[in-house]
């Protein structure tokens, strides 16, 4: 399994993972991020091409209305299975959920610019992206240690071992 940390950037976040697959080649990449509100860790089933920043990136940025990628389609879907992976990360004991909306701030961005990606990849690609809930919205029961291992669970429904996160 491989890891790197992308920036809280719309202007930087899309070339790091752009990078980071170029020199991994991983079969599978999984994107995470954090989202304030949610307790469950939440398999995203689509990315929209949508940036609508309601706070600022970052690099102080804050694009209104503006799309992922100029002339793109207008969503992208996970090529994860979404609902067996779910199912996996529940059977290890903790609480997840499929989910609709990855939001319009850099998640969405990500999760959007990893799936153009893939689509246009030399190599098959799967991928997706989980939020996870941040401290503060956490169930008292969460610990670190239980969010790697909903990413492992889901990492391990399907049958690879490399994947590329952000942090």
């Amino acid at each position: 399994m491989h890891t790197t940390q992308l920036p809280t950037s719309y202007a930087h976040s899309a070339g790091v993972l752009r990078a980071a697959i170029e020199e991994v080649k991983p079969e599978i990449v999984l994107c995470v991020g954090q989202a304030g509100g949610r307790t469950d860790l939440c398999l995203e089933r689509v990315a929209i091409n949508v940036q609508d920043a309601r706070i600022r990136d970052n690099d102080g940025k804050q694009p209104i209305d503006k799309p992922v990628v100029k002339d793109g389609p207008a969503a992208h879907f996970a090529t994860l299975p979404i609902k067996a992976c779910v199912a996996e990360m529940r059977k290890a004991g903790l609480p997840a959920a499929v989910s609709n909306t990855a939001g319009t701030f850099v998640c969405n961005h990500i999760f959007y610019a990893l799936m153009d990606i893939a689509q246009s990849h030399p190599i098959p690609m799967r991928g997706g992206f989980l939020h996870i809930p941040t401290c503060r919205s956490r169930r008292p029961a969460w610990a670190a240690h239980r969010r790697w291992r909903s990413t492992t669970s889901c990492a391990a429904s399907r049958s690879s071992s490399r994947s590329v996160r952000p942090a």
